[in-house]
Order: structure tokens, then sequence, then C-alpha cells
């Protein structure tokens, strides 16, 4: 199975293409534990882990674009073991995106990397002109990636909500 893009370290693919092999299904949702999914939505905090993981994701690509990264040195291996995930909602030219990394992976630049290649990958092949990410501003390492990715503060954050940032193409 081909890749949509690669990084220095990684290797990023439709979370649809993957959902062909059940194991994979759980590889991917053994990723959001409790400390992963902290800052997601309700619905995203509490995935199976068994069999039923290929139904879940598949109700998750009804509402919106998953991309997987995965290591470049295991992504070709029968059990791949996700580095962290994107999740895309588009409307028109714009997108509104979501991003976590394993805990295992904290700290070691991965978010930066998966959101720079996610930026170049819609540039070269979507028609969207703005992405706009939520970000709870306690989740320094997000802040920061995106930061780093040259998104720019759009809405501050008020009583427990999110910031917003945004990127134009």
């Amino acid at each position: 199975m081909p890749s949509l893009f690669t990084t220095q370290r990684l290797c990023v693919y439709h979370c649809q293409s993957l959902l062909s092999k059940p194991n994979h299904a759980q590889q991917i949702t053994r990723i959001l534990t409790p400390a992963v999914t902290a800052f997601l939505p309700k619905e995203w905090q509490s995935p199976p882990l068994d069999e039923h993981a290929v139904q879940w994701l598949s109700d998750k690509l009804k509402e919106a674009d998953i991309f997987i990264a995965m290591g470049k040195e295991t992504a070709l291996k029968d059990r791949p073991l996700p580095i962290g995930l994107a999740i895309m909602h588009r409307s028109g030219d714009t997108a509104h995106i979501g991003y976590l990394i394993a805990k295992q992976a904290w700290g070691q630049g991965f978010g930066s990397e998966l959101l720079s290649g996610l930026m170049t990958y819609l540039s070269d092949t979507c028609a969207i002109k703005t992405v706009y990410a939520g970000v709870d501003p306690h989740n320094k390492g997000s802040v920061r990636a995106l930061e780093k990715c040259q998104f720019h503060l759009d809405t501050t954050a008020k009583d427990g909500q999110n910031a917003f940032y945004v990127y134009h193409f």
C-alpha cells in the first residue's frame, strides 16, 4: 500500500487504506490512550481496542479524513505501530484539523513533522486555502508545533474553550 506522503521519519497513509487488515485498526486505536486523547472531543476518548476497532474507525471516516503516521522503519511490517494521526474535516476551501502523537513519541518533534508534511500535502493536492486547528492552551507541545509550522493565533481561548490557530496557503 503506497503512502500519501513521507517526511524525513514518517510514512503517512489514509486510514481507509489500512482497514483491510483488522489488526491494523486495532494498532491504530491502541495509541488513543487517555493521556493522548485528553484534548480531543469525548467521542475520540474511548475507542474500542478489540475487533470493533475497524467499525469504529469506519464510522469516524464518514465524518472526516484520518491520516495515519508511521515510522518509516515500521511502516511495512505486518503489525505496524502508528506514531500519530491527523483528523481533517473539510468544508469548501477550508479545513479543520486535529492531530495527536502516541505518548511514547512525545517530545521528539513528530507533531511538527506530521503537521509540516500534512500542510505540504494539502498545498500540493487539495483546493484548501485555509486550515484551522483548535488547541487547548495548556497543551504547550501542540501550541509549539502549530507555531513552528507557521500557524498563527486566530482566536484566543476563553473560559475553558480551545484557542484556534490558522494557516493560510
